[in-house]
């Protein structure tokens, strides 16, 4: 019964209900705003990673395609269909060879 009570109080004096109403517009306002703006900054961290690193990486146990590159090359030839060239989703396939080192700084 409050709750009947409390609406038709902030609903029955126009100035209290102008104030009720604007004021929760701009919290939707404001809502809205912040998530944009997260949004944003997440779409622009996320294209920042996949900028420096793909989506997909195929690994080896050894550098194998250091030392023969027919391997890139069979994995290349598999992939050729998919390939933004013949209307696919992948952009671009390239080798990377990544060594595990140790630094010593005196």
């Amino acid at each position: 019964m409050y709750k009947l009570a409390l609406a038709m109080r902030y609903l029955l004096r126009r100035r209290i209900a102008y104030v009720s109403i604007v004021a929760i517009a701009f919290g939707v306002m404001a809502m809205i705003v912040v998530n944009s703006v997260m949004e944003g900054f997440q779409r622009r961290i996320r294209d920042s990673i996949y900028a420096v690193d793909g989506h997909l990486t195929v690994k080896m146990r050894v550098a194998a395609i250091a030392e023969s590159p027919e391997h890139f090359t069979f994995l290349k030839r598999r992939l050729e269909p998919w390939m933004e060239d013949a209307g696919g989703p992948i952009v671009a396939i390239e080798p990377r060879v990544v060594l595990h080192m140790a630094a010593l700084f005196t």
